[in-house]
């Protein structure tokens, strides 16, 4: 539930009462921004100002929106208030006033003020360096991963073959009239792919194919291949931008690594729940060293039981499963295969909302200059 607190309307926190709450944000390293249910600024206090360089007067009476700077930011308050629960956005860019992109984690809270859902934003940026880090010590963590793969990759392919012959004895048995044949095709084409991922996975150093793709045809494919997969009443939503252009990247492996998504999705619903693929471009990212004007960004989100607070920050490395079945290698190769393609994938959970997100560059994209 939101917090009763009385704050007067016209100066949020200058009434008698908030005075020391007023002196104690003053003194707070992070940031904080208190706007009215409109989004308009009310309040930043000096932290805040210096994060996003504005002087308190630039930044009271505008919306929140300018500040921001993110495609998805109104949806995300909106829920907020609508549900009067806070959302912590991780690892997260805005730009300053000087258009500087800024790294931080975002805690958008509503508070009850004279009966509205006012909101509350706590900002900390976050040290590059440090961040940059802990993306080193995720990629020691895929060289093992690697080594893992190569270990275990002769060990998967001969399953794989016995399945394939499998499936072609099989065919030959139903014939080329049967409806059944367009399940054994997918048998024999995926553990083709499956095969030729273990391989190109175990040399890192072979270059990948890069083609322009269309990527809703990647996430079609996913979709069919999970729906036939998986048993129950598990629902598959679309909400695709259709003017979204081409993106760059090797097929397979996209395929492979929105597939892993896909699956990870499933197993948090039990089969029964609802995921959404959804698709939009996104503006000003920095991807790398690079700023692009413009990227392709991919959700996969589920209404599953979330991921435990404790391993939020770790689900891309290998081993790590909150899962007691799982070996913990599926998201570590989302991690990897993203990476290798020049993008980025996050993630972002609580309780009935979980979504990974991926940023993918368009084929022919272009770079900011400032």
């Amino acid at each position: 539930m939101a917090a009763e607190i009385s704050i007067q309307s016209n100066s949020p926190f200058y009434g008698d009462e908030p005075k020391g709450l007023s002196h104690l944000l003053q003194e707070l390293n992070t940031a904080i921004i208190y706007c009215s249910s409109d989004l308009i600024i009310q309040y930043t206090n000096p932290a805040a100002q210096s994060l996003f360089e504005f002087s308190e007067s630039q930044a009271k009476g505008e919306s929140v929106l300018n500040f921001l700077n993110l495609e998805s930011i109104e949806t995300i308050i909106g829920k907020c208030l609508a549900t009067s629960q806070a959302t912590t956005l991780r690892r997260t860019e805005i730009l300053s006033s000087s258009h500087q992109a800024k790294l931080v984690d975002c805690i958008i809270s509503p508070i009850k003020t004279e009966g509205l859902n006012n909101l509350i934003l706590e900002i900390n940026e976050i040290n590059r360096a440090v961040h940059q880090t802990e993306e080193d010590s995720m990629e020691i963590g895929q060289h093992a991963n690697i080594a893992v793969i190569r270990a275990i990759g002769h060990e998967i392919k001969n399953p794989l073959g016995g399945l394939r012959g499998a499936a072609q004895l099989l065919e030959r048995e139903l014939g080329n009239q049967s409806k059944l044949k367009v399940y054994t095709d997918i048998i024999v084409r995926e553990t083709d792919r499956l095969c030729g991922l273990v391989d190109s996975m175990s040399h890192t150093h072979t270059p990948m194919q890069f083609e322009n793709i269309n990527i809703h045809e990647v996430l079609e494919h996913v979709r069919h291949l999970t729906l036939v997969e998986v048993s129950g009443s598990i629902r598959i939503e679309q909400d695709y931008d259709p003017s979204l252009p081409l993106v760059i990247g090797d097929r397979e492996q996209l395929i492979q690594a929105f597939m892993n998504m896909m699956l990870n999705a499933v197993e948090a619903c039990g089969n029964s729940g609802l995921i959404k693929l959804r698709s939009r471009v996104e503006r000003q990212v920095t991807l790398g060293k690079e700023r692009h004007m413009s990227v392709a960004r991919i959700d996969v989100e589920d209404n599953g039981c979330g991921i435990p607070l404790d391993l939020i920050d770790q689900v891309f490395y290998p081993m790590i499963s909150g899962n007691p079945r799982g070996e913990g290698l599926g998201l570590s190769i989302v991690h990897h295969i993203i990476t290798r393609h020049g993008g980025k994938v996050s993630c972002e959970s609580r309780p009935d909302r979980t979504v990974f997100t991926t940023l993918l560059k368009f084929a022919g994209s272009s770079r900011c200059n400032s």
